[in-house]
């Protein structure tokens, strides 16, 4: 459960990143199509948009990612203690095997 739950923060992630990207292709598309100071301000606009849609999902898959990170190193701890299992048994819960 601990892996998928980074494993959604990383996509989060890298889908805040492909935003920004085509968010600022997109202003400077729109800069080249519209000349003059309207196409100054969408472009202005359009990369600010990029720049908050960008950090604000990094820093949401952040989050989740370091969550998910929690969670393993929950179970981990658990399964350190426990005395009811052998070392094989804890490096195959682990994923270390």
């Amino acid at each position: 459960m601990g892996k998928a739950i980074v494993g959604i923060g990383d996509a989060i992630k890298a889908f805040g990143g492909l935003l920004a990207f085509l968010l600022f292709g997109a202003a400077l598309f729109a800069n080249s199509q519209v000349r003059g100071e309207t196409g100054v301000a969408i472009m202005i606009v359009t990369i600010g948009l990029a720049a908050f849609a960008g950090i604000l999902l990094f820093v949401l898959g952040t989050l989740i990612a370091a969550q998910g990170q929690i969670l393993k190193a929950t179970l981990d701890a658990a399964v350190n203690s426990s005395p009811f299992l052998t070392d094989q048994d804890r490096a195959e819960i682990m994923s270390l095997k």
